[in-house]
């Protein structure tokens, strides 16, 4: 599978080697407001007093509307991509419910 970088592969962006990298497991919460979308993600961790998994705020992003329809199309491209070559992207197979 050829990688997916983005939808103007020909764009390059200065700093991405010193960029944070956030290990992100979903987002809970979305908002349009002022012409903008805020996502929150999150990662999930263990509550070591109560024994119980939480889950912890690691980023807000915040994009302007357009920025975000066109990040949004090139994530759907990436996963078109994704569930094409499964097996090249590493994606584990789902079970359903018979365990199949």
């Amino acid at each position: 599978m050829d990688p997916v970088f983005s939808n103007r592969p020909d764009d390059e962006v200065a700093g991405l080697a010193a960029a944070p990298e956030l290990f992100v497991e979903g987002y809970r919460g979305a908002m349009v407001r002022a012409g903008m979308v805020k996502l929150n993600l999150f990662s999930t961790s263990l509550d070591s007093a109560s024994r119980g998994v939480e889950k912890r705020a690691v980023a807000r992003i915040v994009v302007p509307i357009a920025d975000f329809l066109d990040m949004a199309e090139a994530m759907w491209a990436l996963r078109t991509e994704i569930l094409r070559e499964p097996d090249a992207a590493g994606l584990q197979p789902t079970r359903g419910g018979d365990g199949s």
